[in-house]
């Protein structure tokens, strides 16, 4: 299995609610090195997920430091760097810190606005071409319409 394969895996473990195997399967492949960064906060992400779910607050807020710090250095991995935001967010509302959840999620929250005004941006052409068709289509029934 290569090392995303196993990161794969590792997040499937610990969305069927099985915290301890992915975990060992996180910690095993984040001692290994062989993630790229993004991988690394990935991972570290998903061990704070993980942890979480065991209750293990302090190694979940530890790993989801990490988790940002990986992340903060990378501009190409927005949406995983809100995500780690978000989540990270979520481990506060679980132990009632919510002001710092607000903090968190907030920051995550601008952070998929800007994704999604990226997303926009990149649409636009395929949506300018869908209103002239949709506009030349509605034009045409008019015009069928208006010579009756």
């Amino acid at each position: 299995m290569t090392p995303r394969q196993m990161l794969t895996h590792a997040f499937t473990l610990e969305r069927e609610g099985k915290p301890a195997p992915a975990i060992a399967e996180l910690q095993a492949l984040l001692d290994s090195k062989s993630l790229d960064d993004s991988g690394v906060g990935k991972a570290w992400n998903v061990l704070g997920l993980a942890f979480q779910d065991q209750g293990n607050f302090s190694a979940s807020q530890n790993a989801y430091e990490h988790s940002i710090r990986s992340f903060e250095g990378l501009p190409n991995n927005i949406s995983d760097y809100a995500m780690a935001l978000d989540d990270f967010g979520g481990l506060y509302v679980d132990t009632r810190q919510f002001e710092l959840a607000l903090e968190l999620r907030v920051k995550a929250l601008h952070l998929y606005e800007k994704l999604m005004t990226k997303l926009a941006l990149q649409m636009l052409p395929a949506i300018l071409q869908a209103l002239s068709l949709v506009e030349i289509k509605s034009m045409t029934a008019r015009d069928i319409w208006s010579e009756r």
